[in-house]
């Protein structure tokens, strides 16, 4: 290879390397594992806030997995924690139906990690059923980057922080 051409072939793999996403900045990529109204269970996530809870090993699962169907506790008791760990987001105790949490977007900007939520609630003189509900949405995210670090978590609805936890991903 000439030198010039080697100094085109360096100057494309530095002009790429530039374009790469930071592994401290970004959008991270989610999947869902599972999002309800009701746990599925009959065991309710008791607090009334809205809430996080990181999984990263599966002893995590017996802690809480009661709150979760026997689909998810099983993806979760199979989840490669090497590689992976799971977010939960719980709106809280409800008293009654029609209410709903969604993670849209989960971004990072070094050692802080923004939920950013879109929560349903009953429209004004609707009709709703008068069950107690705890809704949630369960994902796993791929740790890239996010390993042997202390994350704080931050929950956001329209921009205003609904809870915030600081967490470490092993």
């Amino acid at each position: 290879m000439s030198k010039l051409n080697l100094v085109r072939f360096l100057s494309v793999i530095l002009v790429l390397a530039g374009c790469q996403q930071s592994s401290t900045n970004g959008v991270l990529t989610f999947e869902t594992i599972e999002r309800m109204e009701y746990s599925g269970t009959g065991k309710l996530f008791e607090e009334r806030e809205p809430n996080l809870i990181v999984i990263s090993r599966a002893v995590d699962v017996s802690q809480i997995g009661g709150l979760f169907t026997p689909r998810a506790r099983n993806e979760l008791a199979n989840l490669e924690y090497e590689q992976f760990f799971a977010l939960v987001v719980f709106l809280g105790k409800k008293q009654s139906n029609q209410y709903s949490v969604q993670i849209r977007e989960i971004h990072r900007a070094g050692s802080k990690v923004s939920v950013h939520l879109e929560l349903t609630e009953p429209k004004p003189g609707g009709a709703v059923g008068l069950e107690i509900t705890s809704p949630y949405h369960l994902v796993k995210i791929k740790k890239g980057g996010l390993g042997n670090q202390s994350l704080t978590f931050n929950l956001l609805n329209q921009n205003i922080s609904l809870a915030k936890t600081t967490y470490s991903i092993p």
